[in-house]
């Protein structure tokens, strides 16, 4: 892997690390209704300049991570190098990193 596509890799990275603060604090105001009421997550797309929001629920968001390197990134922000698309929503897609940035070390 080249460096210009462990910076991609990288840079889905720092998105999901935001994401999780998000969903920590969407869940505790939510409760139980965390199940059905959507919030807006970040792209984890490897655009270190996209800002776009998608909605989805702390319950989902946790789901698709519950696989370590997998990610949810507006559909069409995929960069097949890197990642294959696992699953395709109505609002979001869900990708697979070939290589996690801690398998580069």
């Amino acid at each position: 892997m080249d460096i210009s596509e462990r910076r991609l890799v990288e840079n889905e990275t720092i998105f999901r690390d935001a994401n999780q603060e998000i969903n920590f604090l969407a869940s505790r105001v939510l409760g139980q209704a965390q199940t059905v009421i959507p919030v807006g997550f970040y792209c984890e797309c490897s655009d270190r300049e996209c800002r776009e929001r998608i909605e989805l629920t702390p319950e989902e968001f946790v789901k698709v991570h519950s696989i370590s390197n997998q990610f949810v990134i507006k559909c069409g922000h995929e960069v097949l190098r890197i990642e294959d698309i696992i699953e395709d929503r109505s609002n979001f897609c869900i990708i697979r990193k070939h290589v996690m940035p801690e398998d580069l070390k």
